[in-house]
């Protein structure tokens, strides 16, 4: 897990089935794309391996989130010293917010904060570097 290098997407099932599946790894091999990295399966045996994750673990109501790294790799800023990529699939039942604010609601705020500009690091890639 050399610097980092990777990219990630976070995704939710409800009644043990996951929300845009299909549209969540296209984005994740989209991601993988732009920086040059390989996912070492198929996007069926990738859907097939979240949905027993969730099976395996009961979670019918849940986040997960894959990760994909670069692998294992020497010093050095170069890519192509990496190998074996990785994959990592998280899952657990989540609840984002006390239940509280699911029934009467919450205040939100727009923040002033410009984010990086969208030519310096394209916000359609989900990298693990910052």
């Amino acid at each position: 897990m050399l610097y980092g290098d990777g990219v990630f997407e976070g995704l939710r099932s409800y009644g043990g089935k996951v929300f845009r599946l299909e549209e969540h790894l296209d984005r994740l091999w989209d991601s993988a794309k732009a920086i040059w990295l390989e996912i070492p399966m198929t996007k069926a045996a990738m859907a097939d391996a979240v949905n027993q994750t969730l099976k395996i673990n009961d979670i019918k109501d849940g986040y997960i989130r894959l990760v994909i790294t670069r692998g294992a790799g020497t010093l050095g800023l170069d890519p192509n010293r990496t190998s074996d990529p990785q994959v990592i699939i998280i899952a657990d039942s989540i609840q984002l917010y006390p239940a509280e604010m699911y029934e009467q609601g919450l205040t939100i705020i727009t923040s002033s904060v410009l984010r990086n500009h969208p030519a310096a690091l394209s916000p359609r890639i989900k990298s693990l570097i910052i």
